[in-house]
């Protein structure tokens, strides 16, 4: 994979997780 691939996964996944902490 390229980094900035991998960079933007994890930015997705922490918006999904500060997501998911405020619908909870």
């Amino acid at each position: 994979m390229h980094p900035t691939v991998n960079i933007a996964v994890r930015a997705a996944r922490a918006a999904g997780d500060v997501v998911l902490r405020y619908h909870n």
